[in-house]
């Protein structure tokens, strides 16, 4: 799994990962081969009521559903970020099940998330035996999006 570089305040990862999944949500409606167009820059802009509108299930395919259909492919990205430095540091940014070998740490972290079955999120950690010392950051599941 890969994992991004963070330089920055984890606050920071915090937003940005709300952002990104409350734009998800709104992309597409609850109806199936519909989508919107693009997405408003402004803030309380709507793109309901412009020229566009939302697409139509059979009637249109603009270009800029592409980057619509790309953007789900980022749902999996940016689970895990890395913090750098003489005590390495690793963020767990999203509760999906998914798995890292954190080189830089020693440590094998496995998430197993069971969102059907039940509101309850599992974590299991693995840590390999070193005399590395690391830090690492699990975000309150009421944070979670």
């Amino acid at each position: 799994m890969a994992r991004a570089h963070w330089y920055y305040r984890p606050q920071d990862m915090s937003k940005g990962r709300k952002a990104y999944h409350r734009t998800m949500e709104f992309a597409v409606p609850h109806r199936p081969g519909v989508m919107i167009y693009t997405l408003p820059l402004g803030h309380g802009q709507s793109k309901a009521v412009s020229q566009h509108g939302w697409g139509t299930k059979d009637n249109s395919f603009w270009c800029c559903y592409g980057t619509g259909i790309e953007s789900f492919s980022k749902l999996g990205d940016s689970i895990y970020f890395e913090q750098a430095g003489q005590v390495p540091g690793i963020y767990v940014i999203q509760y999906v099940s998914s798995s890292i070998n954190w080189e830089s740490g020693n440590v094998l972290l496995v998430q197993k998330v069971m969102h059907v079955v039940s509101w309850d999120n599992y974590l299991r950690v693995t840590i390999s035996v070193s005399s590395k010392r690391i830090y690492g950051s699990i975000k309150d599941l009421l944070w979670a999006p």
